[in-house]
């Protein structure tokens, strides 16, 4: 059955799991446990080299990867100029999404067009592994438990807000993509803040 072209496509919770334990392997791997991942720096450390760029309004991101010279692989990531340190750490772990999840054979293009983000299943998939990378459970709760005991000791309420803020300060990611995660991973739930 062909999906309609106006359909959003969304990330099951099997498939966010596997894309929570890929991403923490994938951190492990590389001794790269710190919240607030320097990004670009574990990238070019794998070869990708990472610039700003004069982009379309609706493109934030590109992906250009050409192994076909085995001896100097072209791993390139562009991020849109004038985007905030948050947004391009974001945009540049969904374009390292693409080519961990969506490599087929030596040569891979991708751009994360913000105008059909939810009406596409690769760029969906991308924007969840981005989410897993930047900000891993195994990292997250944690820290999120923490930050919640102390402030009962304290006798302070914590609000969703509260944690929304302590993720985005924490993990230097952008408001919107905290209060993701924290839905995603239900962490108002699992620590009895209201949502």
């Amino acid at each position: 059955m062909k999906k309609q072209e106006n359909e959003s496509f969304s990330i099951d919770e099997k498939k966010l799991e596997l894309y929570n334990e890929m991403a923490w392997q994938e951190r492990v791997s590389k001794k790269q446990m710190e919240p607030d991942i320097d990004i670009s720096s574990y990238l070019v450390n794998q070869g990708f080299e990472i610039i700003r760029a004069d982009l379309p309004d609706s493109i934030t991101g590109i992906l250009l990867v050409d192994e076909t010279n085995e001896e100097k692989p072209l791993k390139v990531i562009a991020i849109k100029k004038g985007k905030e340190k948050p947004q391009s750490r974001f945009i540049v772990a969904h374009e390292y999404a693409h080519a961990f999840l969506h490599k087929k054979g030596t040569l891979q293009f991708a751009h994360r067009d913000y105008e059909n983000l939810a009406n596409n299943q690769q760029e969906q998939e991308a924007e969840a592994f981005a989410r897993c990378f930047l900000m891993p459970k195994e990292l997250i709760i944690p820290l999120c438990t923490k930050f919640k005991e102390d402030r009962d000791l304290v006798n302070k309420k914590t609000s969703k807000e509260d944690l929304i803020e302590f993720v985005r300060n924490n993990f230097d990611v952008t408001v919107k993509k905290a209060n993701q995660r924290i839905r995603e991973l239900k962490i108002c739930e699992e620590l009895h803040v209201p949502c």
